[in-house]
């Protein structure tokens, strides 16, 4: 049974779309991990770890697909 990742998953919050503006919008000091969670309806840690690449990794400018 393959993996489902990002939007494939039945349990996924954000798009691939929001994935990619999370990681545009993130400027430290200015913009925290809190102003994006709350933005996004997502904990702080999910932003942490999409803004880290150990979540939606296969994820760069102009892809969407894993």
């Amino acid at each position: 049974m393959p993996l489902l990742q990002g939007e494939q998953h039945p349990h996924h919050k954000l798009t691939a779309e929001e994935v990619l503006t999370i990681r545009a919008s993130y400027i430290p000091g200015l913009i925290t991990l809190a102003d994006l969670a709350r933005c996004y309806g997502v904990s702080k840690q999910t932003v942490s770890v999409i803004l880290s690449g150990r979540s939606w990794r296969w994820l760069t400018e102009g892809t969407s697909e894993p």
